[in-house]
């Protein structure tokens, strides 16, 4: 019994690490965006897409980006 209390808590760790994970991923790619037009706003083209390309790196095939 006590082995099977240990498989779900290593499963659930599991899976919040996963999501915890997810979310940093999301927030590097907005990051990515809103430096990329703040670039652009100030004629940093260069710098812009710089950031661009980081958040293609994230999310691949995003028109955003």
């Amino acid at each position: 019994m006590k082995s099977g209390k240990h498989r779900v808590s290593l499963l659930i760790l599991l899976c919040l690490m996963v999501v915890g994970l997810a979310g940093c991923h999301n927030k590097a790619y907005s990051q990515s965006i809103e430096k990329g037009l703040n670039a652009v706003a100030e004629n940093k083209y260069q710098k812009a897409l710089t950031y661009f390309d980081n958040a293609l790196a994230q999310k691949p095939k995003d028109e955003k980006a």
